[in-house]
């Protein structure tokens, strides 16, 4: 996926970057937007005179009123951050790369972000 200068991908991913809690974000791994392959290529991560974690707020109300339920929106929440981390997993070289360092260093990696973001996603109810 490429963006051309000065376009912007969808609105969410962006709006879930800045709007996540600190506990949301700690528990999806979730950086800011420059941090995302498929959000950095534009350079282009606001616009003037909106908030995107306003935006997320009333992204979330709307879902609310829809009757989207919070374990719900939760579920939602991590497919979203799921696709962000599988985007910094660039091609199968990389993936081997990753899958490499991973076993070296014991650290967490980008490979290990998405992962645990769609397991944790699969949570039976």
């Amino acid at each position: 996926m490429r963006l051309g200068p000065g376009d912007r991908n969808f609105h969410i991913l962006y709006q879930i970057c800045a709007g996540l809690s600190p506990q949301e974000k700690l528990d999806l791994k979730m950086n800011n937007a420059e941090s995302y392959h498929y959000l950095n290529q534009s350079e282009v991560f606001t616009i003037q005179g909106r908030s995107e974690a306003e935006e997320f707020k009333i992204t979330r109300a709307a879902m609310d009123t829809m009757g989207i339920s919070s374990r719900e929106q939760e579920s939602i929440f991590r497919v979203v951050a799921a696709i962000l981390h599988l985007g910094n997993v660039v091609s199968v070289p990389c993936f081997i790369s990753i899958l490499v360092s991973v076993l070296l260093s014991h650290t967490p990696s980008r490979l290990s972000c998405w992962c645990d973001c769609l397991l944790a996603s699969q949570v039976p109810e």
